[in-house]
């Protein structure tokens, strides 16, 4: 590969959670980290530091305006806040950013399903990407559908980043538009 490799790091936000909570997002620091040790030239985008970024000072607002989504039934994409759809425009960038990007790594903790990864992995594996899913969902059918690589841990993704196996991947790959 001639040029630096791209990362994208996916990941459980919300999961499972009815409301506006977001699930320990730690994680994202630490894949940085280790993608960084190993490619220290690797562009490295993250959705959730994307939309810190994007809508920093408007938290109160958002929050407003998607706590307003639950009480609105039946809800049409065309009657959607400003704000929120704003925000839904921005994950539709992050899912295509998803699949340009060379290696897509999601960490899916515990049992919990995330549908925005989900949505995330399918892009990158439509357009053939290297997808590495850290979790111990082996039996779930979009990871297996997905994933290049399936390890059960962050230390195991360490682990095969030192063995070189990603870097030999990405030279399978060659360079990809």
């Amino acid at each position: 590969m001639t040029r630096p490799p791209t990362f994208f790091l996916a990941g459980t936000v919300q999961g499972s959670q009815a409301d506006q909570g977001t699930v320990d997002q730690s994680y994202r620091t630490e894949l940085r980290r280790l993608v960084t040790a190993h490619f220290p030239n690797a562009v490295v985008h993250c959705p959730v530091s994307m939309l810190h970024a994007r809508y920093a000072g408007k938290e109160s607002l958002l929050a407003a305006e998607f706590s307003r989504l639950n009480t609105e039934q039946p809800l049409q994409r065309s009657e959607y806040p400003d704000a929120v759809a704003s925000v839904v425009e921005s994950f539709r960038e992050f899912v295509e950013l998803a699949g340009q990007c060379d290696v897509l790594i999601a960490y899916l903790p515990g049992n919990e399903a995330s549908m925005g990864t989900a949505m995330e992995l399918w892009s990158a594996f439509e357009r053939d990407r290297i997808i590495i899913v850290i979790s111990k969902m082996t039996q779930h059918l979009a990871v297996l559908s997905a994933a290049t690589l399936i390890v059960g841990s962050i230390e195991a993704l360490g682990e095969v980043l030192s063995n070189r196996w990603l870097h030999h991947a990405l030279e399978q790959k060659g360079d990809q538009p």
